[in-house]
């Protein structure tokens, strides 16, 4: 039987942490391009909450999630940073409580260069 996963696959996966903006009141916001992807990326986890619950049924905390990138380009990126904008994603939507060490320990899966049109991740539970 294959692995549920979670896909969200159609764009790259941008970084938080190197694309903050600082307005012109201080304030610090995400950049124009991540606020695009979790625009995109917010109805498309709605879609697929159910399936991340029959994952994470009978599941211990913290619960061992995976992330397979597929990337378009073969640009060097930082794990911490790109799971980071999903995380807090997943937060949002209700798939984890927190993204604090008790309820979610990130996995790295690997990764691969693709076409922009089919990069994106693919999320299973360990």
């Amino acid at each position: 039987m294959m692995k549920q996963q979670i896909e969200l696959i159609g764009l790259n996966v941008p970084s938080k942490k190197n694309s903050k903006i600082i307005t012109k009141s201080k304030r610090v916001i995400s950049s124009k391009l991540v606020q695009y992807y979790e625009r995109w990326c917010s109805p498309i986890l709605k879609q697929q909450l159910s399936t991340w619950q029959k994952m994470i049924q009978n599941k211990p905390l913290p619960l061992k999630v995976s992330f397979y990138f597929y990337r378009d380009s073969k640009r060097k990126w930082d794990f911490v940073n790109i799971v980071q904008v999903i995380a807090d994603l997943m937060q949002k939507e209700g798939y984890l409580i927190d993204d604090d060490t008790k309820n979610f320990i990130p996995l790295y899966a690997g990764e691969e260069v693709t076409t922009k049109k089919e990069a994106g991740v693919i999320i299973t539970i360990e």
